[in-house]
């Protein structure tokens, strides 16, 4: 103590100040390697969102999608095209465009498009038997 009757610190030492920590070479590049594969999902997320949304917008109708004219005449030749798995969704909208051309008289010919990496046996089994009554018809 003081005279003064404060007390004063013996030994007072420099303020401390930590080194500044080194960052390894590993911490970086798991850093690097988790925003990269937080980036790389997001863009599958976008795609696998755009993707359904693209097959959710192809809904079915009930008109036949695509009529051709032959020879500028009153004649049709109407275009179904299956494009994506065969479900029966699927099936169901191949019966109601054959209904349809089938309907209309002046369809003369049917062309159908497949371009379908597979899908239900049944589903294509139906879609078969279909083309199958159209053409006895």
């Amino acid at each position: 103590m003081d005279m003064n009757g404060s007390q004063t610190p013996i030994f007072q030492s420099p303020a401390y100040e930590p080194k500044p920590a080194k960052r390894s070479v590993w911490r970086i590049l798991s850093g690097i390697l988790l925003v990269l594969s937080i980036l790389a999902n997001g863009f599958l997320l976008l795609g696998i969102l755009g993707m359904a949304a693209m097959m959710a917008a192809s809904t079915a109708t009930d008109t036949v999608i695509e009529q051709t004219r032959i020879d500028g005449g009153r004649d049709k030749i109407a275009i179904i095209s299956i494009e994506g798995v065969i479900d029966d969704l699927m099936s169901e909208w191949v019966d109601m465009q054959l209904e349809a051309a089938e309907d209309d008289p002046q369809v003369k010919g049917l062309i159908v498009r497949i371009a379908s990496p597979g899908g239900m046996v049944s589903a294509s089994d139906q879609i078969h038997y279909a083309l199958s009554r159209y053409k006895e018809r």
